[in-house]
């Protein structure tokens, strides 16, 4: 029907949604295309760890919420046990709590139930490189809270900007980041700014800015708010009473 040559490999898909023709949306996207197939489609959270288990699958399209446990529990359950499966969120929920719990859990992806085929196609093809991607809605939710610049106001320091719970970050899974690095990284999690890093850590300007380019380079991210997204998807964290 078309000329498009064969890829060198497939990606194999399990679609997990509770809803019929949603899924047969799903499927249309992605067999309109060479280089994806769908390997299976589950109703619920179990059977998703199941069947992810059975037929590893390179990407999970995971809806949020389902009958009996949460995508973000299953999410949590496949990373358990395979790391390599890439799952994308599929919701309709933006709320702050579902977008951090979701990477917590392994999410490598969040992406929006309204989003066109083409935008679906290219979430998936991104996380099987192995980036992340999120929904540009989802990353400004994250990104609000990470300052893309240190600010020049006066009030910075004796008002900083609202903060998410901190994570605890694990020595391990940082090993490239020194003890100051990883501590610059929390305070960047936490939504502060150049200014208030230095302040909080009693270092120089010049000196955060540093941490933060050689995290920045050791993170391979580009920019604060993807040094956060990465960190909150490798990160350890601790429960709260």
């Amino acid at each position: 029907m078309n000329n498009r040559t064969k890829p060198d490999s497939v990606i194999k898909i399990l679609i997990v949604d509770d809803h019929p023709l949603f899924r047969l949306g799903l499927r249309t996207a992605i067999e309109q295309t060479d280089d994806m197939i769908v390997v299976g489609e589950v109703e619920t959270g179990e059977a998703a760890v199941t069947e992810a288990r059975e037929l590893g699958p390179d990407v999970v399209l995971m809806d949020l919420a389902l009958p009996d446990i949460s995508g973000i529990v299953a999410t949590g359950k496949i990373s358990a046990f395979n790391e390599n499966i890439k799952v994308i969120m599929l919701t309709g929920s933006l709320s702050d709590e579902h977008v951090t719990e979701a990477i917590a859990a392994g999410a490598t992806g969040y992406c929006l139930k309204s989003a066109d085929a083409e935008r679906l196609r290219l979430a998936v093809r991104s996380v099987t490189s192995g980036a992340l991607w999120f929904d540009s809605i989802a990353a400004e939710k994250i990104g609000a809270k990470v300052p893309a610049a240190p600010e020049s106001k006066k009030q910075d320091a004796a008002q900083p900007p609202p903060t998410m719970p901190l994570p605890m970050l694990s020595e391990d899974r940082f090993a490239d980041l020194s003890q100051r690095e990883l501590e610059v990284l929390e305070l960047i999690i936490k939504g502060q700014s150049n200014r208030s890093i230095a302040s909080s850590l009693n270092i120089s300007m010049s000196t955060t800015k540093t941490h933060i380019s050689n995290i920045l380079k050791r993170l391979n991210v580009s920019d604060r708010t993807q040094a956060a997204v990465k960190a909150l998807s490798m990160m350890t964290v601790m429960h709260r009473a």
